[in-house]
């Protein structure tokens, strides 16, 4: 799946600057030739690294247990609004900085998916999350 997205912005950057075109700018056309190629390399590469720090800190929202006195079902519902929230954030976070919003979001499942630390845990919060 992964690879399917990378590939996907790739090639629409492709179209992007094959549509685009040469411009009159300042730039020579090495420049623009350069920019338009490194432009979506450094765009997947951070939606990636964005996408794992979110991940992160989505587990350590997952993992945090809430006090004693509080309900396992408020405990459910904060811990999906904390899933939601992260996953709003990295997806406007990769938008605003013209990253892959998919791409950052679906390395942030990843992350998430697969830290095996604690796995009899990791089961647990998703039970809870799932509800």
């Amino acid at each position: 799946d992964v690879l399917v997205i990378v590939l996907f912005a790739l090639n629409l950057s492709a179209v992007k600057f094959a549509q685009k075109g040469i411009s009159n700018e300042l730039e020579s056309l090495e420049v623009q030739v350069l920019k338009a190629v490194l432009h979506p390399i450094v765009a997947v590469a951070c939606s990636v690294v964005l996408g794992l720090a979110v991940g992160a800190c989505l587990m350590l929202c997952l993992r945090t247990r809430a006090h004693k006195n509080v309900s396992a079902a408020l405990e459910q519902r904060v811990k999906a609004a904390a899933l939601f929230l992260l996953a709003v954030t990295c997806y406007m976070v990769a938008t605003l900085f013209e990253g892959e919003a998919l791409l950052a979001c679906v390395a942030m499942g990843l992350y998430a998916a697969n830290s095996s630390r604690d796995s009899h845990r990791l089961q647990a919060d998703r039970d809870v999350v799932e509800g």
